[in-house]
């Protein structure tokens, strides 16, 4: 069974479009020095030794938000 050629055409064009976009997203991400992932998932990725030293080494820095320090205001 053959494809029809518009539909092989979309997809050709969809296929090349969704590289063209990832490509950019990832020089982006790579130029920036301040990409936010949280600590398990950056562990799952490269090991939790690595992350330990590279905070160690103070190439990396933890990051907290959302926690409240001191008295709650009322």
């Amino acid at each position: 069974m053959e494809i029809d050629p518009i539909i092989k055409q979309s997809i050709e064009i969809g296929i090349k479009l969704g590289i063209e976009a990832y490509r950019n997203e990832r020089n982006a991400n790579l130029k920036n020095k301040k990409i936010l992932i949280c600590k398990s998932d950056a562990e799952r990725r490269f090991g939790r030794g690595v992350i330990r030293e590279l905070i160690k080494r103070k190439f990396i820095f933890p990051y907290q938000f959302g926690i409240e320090n001191g008295r709650r205001r009322r």
